[in-house]
């Protein structure tokens, strides 16, 4: 395996998962952010009641290496949808290919 071409992703809870796998240690998402260097997207919908948007950019603010965060202002927990789905192909291709 390349190590420098794996990719994790995740949705909802599964965000969280995704952040500790990148920063190869045990579950705690904002605490752990610190700690990846990664390039991550980060996704948040305002109107999420399932995980709130406040945590999530709260993870995207103290990941330590590059970032960026998408928001959808009006979308619940399923954010983005079908736009997020293809940002996040996108992201991961563009990741990848360097």
């Amino acid at each position: 395996m390349d190590a420098d071409r794996v990719a994790v992703h995740g949705a909802g809870q599964g965000g969280g998962v995704a952040i500790a796998a990148a920063a190869l240690d045990y579950f705690g998402g904002v605490n752990l952010a610190a700690r990846a260097t990664a390039p991550a997207l980060f996704s948040a919908a305002l109107r999420d009641p399932v995980c709130p948007p406040g945590t999530v950019i709260a993870a995207h603010h103290g990941w330590a290496g590059p970032k960026s965060l998408e928001i959808w202002p009006y979308g619940g927990h399923e954010g983005g949808g079908a736009f997020q789905t293809a940002t996040a192909l996108a992201f991961v291709a563009e990741e990848l290919g360097r």
